[in-house]
């Protein structure tokens, strides 16, 4: 069950919802922000400036500012059958800037029929999730059938929500990945600096390492990712968001 994609309704439709929306609405005129409250532009106009944003986000698709599930429905409803997709951009964790929740952005799409696919590092602050309206042959997680599910009990799911219902393609099963393949080991002790790092980092962060080398599917992709993953971990530094 996604008891956030269902319990979150009531405070969205309460007062409380309304003034933190009417103050952002405030906040937003002073900002030159749209409708909603949310931005809606090319990503080195947004306030604060995402200056590092690959080119293909400011191209091909608009990005957004949302900070909240109220304000990301309300762009939905507006554009969900006319927009080929948006980047998400919010920020982390340590910034204690309020970003829409990871559970918000997912559910919302589904009531629309978009979902979200990529995640694209802007700088050090702030990222982009990359959502679009789900194409009919799309692969459904079995975490997205449970959620559309718990959406279409509660009454969330729009008329094109409930159009693109989850269908027979799914994903295949994922491949077994060793805890630290021989290769990489050996790779890692062939520099003192990286292995003694990656030793003292958190199980999280070396299993990322292992991952990302281990599932390339070229072998000089696997080679060129171990070669950069050397390097990052000798000079003290953890594997960012690719």
């Amino acid at each position: 069950m996604f008891p956030f994609c269902v319990s979150r309704v009531k405070w969205l439709m309460s007062s409380s919802a309304a003034n933190v929306v009417i103050a952002l609405g405030l906040v937003a005129i002073g900002l030159g922000i749209g409708a909603a409250g949310i931005y809606v532009g090319d990503t080195e106009d947004a306030p604060g400036g995402v200056a590092e944003a690959p080119a293909a986000m400011t191209t091909a698709l608009t990005t957004l500012q949302v900070t909240s599930r109220r304000q990301w429905r309300s762009w939905l409803a507006a554009h969900h059958a006319s927009s080929p997709g948006v980047w998400i951009v919010r920020h982390k964790l340590h910034t204690g800037v309020t970003s829409m929740t990871y559970e918000d952005l997912v559910c919302e799409a589904l009531c629309f029929g978009w979902v979200d696919s990529l995640v694209k590092r802007l700088d050090d602050d702030r990222y982009a999730t990359k959502v679009t309206p789900r194409k009919p042959t799309s692969k459904w997680s079995e975490s997205n059938r449970r959620r559309w599910s718990d959406l279409e009990a509660a009454g969330l799911l729009t008329a094109a929500g409930r159009a693109a219902a989850p269908t027979n393609t799914t994903y295949a099963s994922r491949p077994v990945i060793p805890t630290l393949p021989a290769y990489i080991a050996t790779a890692l002790k062939a520099n003192p600096k990286a292995w003694a790092f990656f030793r003292e980092l958190a199980p999280t962060y070396r299993r990322n390492f292992v991952v990302w080398i281990h599932t390339a599917k070229r072998a000089d992709t696997r080679a060129r990712r171990l070669q950069e993953s050397v390097a990052l971990l000798a000079a003290g530094r953890k594997l960012g968001l690719k």
